[in-house]
């Protein structure tokens, strides 16, 4: 787990930038894919397209039976081999990603059937409710 706190750091602080970026140009919320961050991040799994679908290709410095015990537990046994979907691999840090992300202070949204998370930033008046978050996985 500790390979995925530093993955998940990196996310955020690929997030950060394009906030900063979005707030300089006066924006007030920032959309961002967590699968596009991935691109620019050296310790995410990469993806190879294998039978139509996207695969882990690489683990890099993690590795597939770690991956899976981590997200499905210890009830179903791993096949050496099988083929894990970078989709899944995405889909197990996205709660994840949107839970720092709210710890930034912004409200969050995730938008459903897809890998973005939209930020905003803009100061509600004194009776709104705290940040929250949205879901549609």
């Amino acid at each position: 787990l500790e390979l995925e706190s530093r993955i998940l750091d990196q996310a955020i602080d690929l997030f950060q930038l394009r906030y900063t970026r979005a707030a300089k140009r006066q924006l007030g919320e920032v959309t961002v894919s967590l699968e596009t961050l991935t691109k620019q991040m050296p310790l995410f799994p990469t993806r190879a397209v294998k039978a139509s679908k996207h695969v882990v290709d690489s683990w890099g410095e993690g590795d597939a039976e770690w991956w899976f015990y981590a997200t499905h537990g210890t009830s179903v046994a791993w096949e050496t081999g099988a083929p894990i979907l970078f989709a899944d691999v995405l889909h197990s840090l996205l709660v994840k990603y949107v839970e720092k992300v709210l710890g930034l202070g912004f409200g969050c949204v995730h938008e459903a059937g897809t890998w973005k998370v939209t930020a905003s930033w803009i100061e509600e008046s004194s009776d709104s409710s705290d940040s929250s978050a949205s879901w549609s996985l």
